[in-house]
């Protein structure tokens, strides 16, 4: 049953299939959509990490204070960084400062946390109930945020699978997420929460990584920005969490900063090289001269 917008989608009677709730790979315990402070309840907000997995702010936190306690001074933990718990990839961070001024939060796991706890209200309240209160909205009172925003804009000529339900084609992706999403599933996500509302849904021919000179992967559709050393080829997010999960990736831009100055010195010993070759020509051509001279005075 397709929904045409939010409003539909909370009257609706049917039940969502929607993955097992979102939780984070080191604790297990499910990620929290906000965090009250002064509350006593610990933030498992999903925090993105240099190699893209995430990990709750408990969690990292708890590694934060570890590696502190086990490194005198603390200024070596700039230098140690945390360790992903998928891929061992370590995040350099400060202990002094903030998860959240240094980690970017993930907009897209809320999105899921938000409609994971949506459904499972519904299926408390059985079928009929909207579960409107569950986000602070009472029925028949007015919610009290706009919904993320869905642009009547052209639509391209070109179409990725929505990166949600991998069902659905789409011409669409959300400015906020850099994900292609289809219009249910941008509106399952994004319905809730102050900063996924801000979103916006934008088509793809809009998308820089559509340009031919942007490399994109044939398989998830996303941009292969990403470099697996391992393998020494270009991989997208998706592929980095599946077929090279093992494997040592790396940011493309990181990648290139590094090699940066080993290309420029590898240019300067080609230019050094290429003088040489001449230098060595016109030495050839003299001798040459020399001895056309010598046979022609003979």
């Amino acid at each position: 049953m397709p929904f045409e917008n939010v409003a539909n989608l909370l009257r609706s009677d049917q039940t969502l299939t929607w993955r097992p709730a979102p939780r984070c790979p080191r604790c297990h315990q499910m990620f929290s959509s906000a965090y009250v402070p002064r509350s006593g309840v610990p933030s498992r907000r999903a925090f993105i990490l240099r190699c893209d997995h995430l990990l709750c702010e408990k969690c990292i936190q708890e590694q934060l204070r570890a590696v502190n306690v086990a490194n005198a001074p603390p200024g070596n933990l700039k230098t140690t960084g945390i360790p992903c718990r998928v891929c061992n990839i370590r995040t350099l961070l400060d202990p002094v400062r903030p998860v959240r001024e240094q980690l970017q939060q993930s907009l897209h796991m809320m999105g899921l946390v938000y409609q994971w706890q949506h459904e499972q209200s519904r299926i408390k309240s059985g079928p009929g109930s909207s579960s409107g209160s569950s986000f602070g909205t009472a029925p028949g009172e007015e919610p009290r945020r706009q919904s993320a925003a869905v642009l009547p804009l052209d639509e391209p000529d070109e179409d990725r699978e929505c990166y949600e339900c991998n069902s659905s084609r789409t011409r669409h992706y959300c400015e906020g997420c850099d994900t292609p999403l289809c219009r249910d599933c941008f509106e399952k996500i994004h319905r809730v929460g102050k900063a996924l509302a801000r979103h916006k849904l934008r088509p793809l021919a809009a998308k820089r990584w559509l340009r031919e000179d942007v490399s994109v992967c044939d398989e998830h559709k996303l941009v292969t920005g990403l470099f697996c050393t391992s393998c020494e080829v270009r991989v997208c997010s998706a592929c980095r969490n599946e077929s090279h999960a093992l494997h040592f990736c790396a940011a493309l831009q990181d990648i290139n900063k590094e090699a940066q100055p080993r290309l420029e010195k590898m240019l300067q010993d080609l230019h050094k090289a290429v003088a040489m070759n001449e230098q060595g020509q016109k030495f050839t051509e003299h001798v040459l001269d020399q001895q056309r001279e010598f046979t022609d005075a003979t």
